[in-house]
């Protein structure tokens, strides 16, 4: 589970720590055995808990979150979890990666390749996003198509560009 600590995210802190909470009980209450790592991302990168289905050390990492964060490093976060899925991940196990937040970058490399972004000419979060697009695209795609990739967007009412930007975000991101 990959949740966006930031400050684009601050309003939901009870909402995602809640619903952190739930996915990492529900996963570990299927049928088939089920570990849940835990990471948070803003300007930095934290692994609360690596993979483990213990329901005590993930209920510990889930309340650990951070919420002081300013910046949305999704670049960073993206990269964490798939170091994560290679370094302790089994190999043999289905991966499925949930990445709770705004979907609205605000840090990490920039790009202005304008080729997954191109409808978004002035959003600031544009050269960010086209970075994330770039390095999926071109380190981790392989490996995320062998994974279970969703996103669960949590954004204020108001503006149907940060809306859309996220959307399409999400959208580029997610295999499910």
């Amino acid at each position: 589970i990959l949740v966006d600590t930031s400050e684009e995210t601050t309003e939901f802190e009870t909402d995602i720590e809640n619903d952190v909470f739930t996915l990492w009980y529900k996963l570990t209450q299927s049928e088939i055995p089920t570990k849940v790592a835990i990471i948070s991302y803003n300007e930095e990168v934290t692994i609360h808990t690596s993979f483990v289905s213990d329901t005590k050390e993930l209920d510990e990492a889930a309340s650990m979150l951070n919420w002081n964060g300013r910046k949305s490093n999704l670049y960073l976060g993206l990269q964490k979890a798939d170091m994560l899925f290679e370094k302790e991940g089994s190999e043999n196990a289905e991966k499925s990666l949930i990445i709770l937040g705004a979907g609205i970058p605000t840090a990490g490399p920039s790009s202005n390749d304008n080729e997954y972004f191109s409808g978004y000419p002035f959003h600031s979060s544009k050269k960010y996003g086209e970075a994330i697009y770039d390095l999926y695209d071109a380190s981790l795609r392989e490996r995320f198509k062998t994974y279970d990739v969703y996103g669960i967007q949590y954004l204020p009412d108001g503006s149907s560009s940060d809306r859309s930007f996220s959307d399409h975000l999400f959208n580029l991101l997610s295999t499910k």
